[in-house]
């Protein structure tokens, strides 16, 4: 990914030893995270491993409006992985770091984004319980997407049937989304349906009062309402917490 300074950040997974910027020594025998930074020219800025105790898999990473780098990846073994990212200052040095609580089964970070105020926004798979601070979600060969501030504090969870590609947020706050889905599968705007594998390009949420993520038709009319009913929210049921205004 490319920062505000037009710096290049790249995050991966490694074994033994790397080196960009000094080197960096993988603290788990089956992999560690890395994340390096080079100015336009390729020249190295700085590097960090991550290790979190188990084998770990760099899937994502991007920077906020400061500069600051935010990568999303997953740790554990074949039968129990969970979700993991980390905020890393512009000088790769890790502020802090998340995780997954409660996981049971194979759990997947496939994306990661940030929006103009630094909050962020992590899209993945989950293949039994997710939880990043909001509660318990089930599913199975599902999708999940996740919001959190810009200091990790969980902000709501969604998921939806299908398999995550990646996610993307433009400048109004809107979240685009791809991956692909089977049978059917409905994001607040009316089912698709799939006679196969399909896959899919979606937007999310339309601009409106913070933290609402839809309501109804994906805009918050004058007097229209979000609330945490039966369904999670009012019209197409996709608010976590009250909207109003």
């Amino acid at each position: 990914t490319i920062d505000p300074n037009d710096n290049i950040v790249v995050a991966g997974d490694f074994t033994g030893w790397i080196g960009f910027n000094g080197g960096i020594s993988a603290c788990d025998s089956d992999g560690d995270i890395f994340v390096a930074k080079f100015d336009a020219s390729g020249t190295p800025l700085g590097e960090e491993g991550l290790c979190y105790g188990k084998r770990q898999h760099g899937d994502d990473v991007t920077t906020d409006h400061q500069g600051n780098i935010i990568v999303v990846g997953d740790s554990g073994d074949i039968n129990n992985e969970i979700t993991i990212f980390s905020k890393m200052d512009p000088s790769v040095n890790t502020l802090w770091t998340r995780f997954e609580l409660n996981a049971t089964a194979r759990n997947h970070a496939q994306g990661v984004a940030t929006d103009s105020a630094g909050n962020i926004v992590v899209f993945g798979d989950n293949n039994g319980i997710v939880n990043f601070g909001g509660g318990a979600s089930y599913g199975s060969g599902a999708q999940y997407i996740t919001k959190f501030d810009e200091f990790g504090a969980h902000r709501w969870t969604r998921m939806f049937p299908g398999r995550a590609g990646n996610v993307s947020i433009d400048s109004q706050g809107a979240m685009f989304v791809t991956g692909y889905f089977w049978s059917s599968v409905d994001f607040g705007g009316g089912a698709m349906f799939a006679s196969a594998w399909d896959g899919y390009l979606a937007k999310l949420a339309m601009p409106g009062p913070p933290d609402c993520f839809q309501c109804g038709d994906g805009i918050l009319d004058p007097g229209e309402t979000c609330d945490d009913g039966p369904n999670n929210g009012a019209g197409s049921g996709w608010c976590k917490i009250d909207c109003s205004g």
